[in-house]
C-alpha cells in the first residue's frame, strides 16, 4: 500500500514506525507513516540513504576538528570567540561552521590546521605546467595577432605537448 507521510502530508511514506504500548491495557499498536526527510528529522537510522556531498564535507570537517582537539593540549585555557557573533571555538570543532564572515579572520589559525592536516598545506601552490600553458597561450595570440603562423604553429604544438604530458601524469590541477 501506498501511503503519504504522516507529519508533512507531502511525500509517499516509505519509513514505518511502530509504536507499541508498555501498558497492558488493551492498547493497540500505532503505526507511524514517514518520508525519508521527516523520518531522519526524529532520529531515525534510515538505511540505504546516504548524505549528500556538503553533509559529507560537514562530517568529514567534523571528525576532523574532532580529532585535532583529542590530539589538543587538554587545558590550555585559550578559547577563541568571536567578537561579532559569540561564536566559539568550541562551536566551530563540534559544528564545522562559522556563525558570521568575521570568524574566517577570528578562527584563521584553526582553518589553516585543518587545511595542512588535509591537503598537507594551507597555500595553494600552482602546477608549473599550468604556469606554463598560460604564458604560452598567452604568446600563441601574439603570434596570431601578428601574423607570425609559423611561430604560432610551434607555440600550438607545444602547448598540446605540455597537454598531453600533464594528462600522461595524471596532474590534477584544482
Amino acid at each position: 500500500m501506498n501511503y503519504t507521510c504522516d507529519i508533512c502530508s507531502k511525500f509517499q511514506a516509505s519509513v514505518h514506525q511502530y509504536e507499541v504500548p508498555d501498558t497492558d491495557d488493551g492498547s493497540t499498536v500505532r503505526v507511524v507513516h514517514m518520508c525519508i526527510g521527516c523520518a531522519k528529522s526524529h532520529g531515525i537510522a534510515v538505511s540505504g540513504t546516504t548524505p549528500n556531498f556538503p553533509q559529507m564535507m560537514g562530517l568529514l570537517g567534523k571528525a576532523l576538528l574532532d580529532s585535532a582537539a583529542s590530539a589538543a593540549t587538554v587545558g590550555s585555557g585559550s578559547s577563541l570567540s568571536c567578537p561579532d557573533c559569540g561564536w566559539t571555538e568550541d562551536d566551530f570543532r563540534t559544528n564545522s561552521r562559522f556563525g558570521c564572515p568575521a570568524d574566517y579572520d577570528v578562527f584563521s589559525g584553526l582553518v589553516s590546521e585543518v587545511l595542512e592536516r588535509i591537503h598537507g598545506t594551507s597555500e595553494h601552490v600552482q602546477s608549473v605546467h599550468s604556469t606554463e600553458l598560460t604564458k604560452l597561450g598567452t604568446e600563441l595570440e601574439y603570434a596570431i595577432t601578428a601574423e607570425q603562423y609559423e611561430q604560432a604553429a610551434k607555440l600550438r604544438d607545444r602547448i598540446k605537448n605540455l597537454e598531453d604530458n600533464e594528462k600522461d601524469s595524471g596532474d590534477l590541477d584544482f
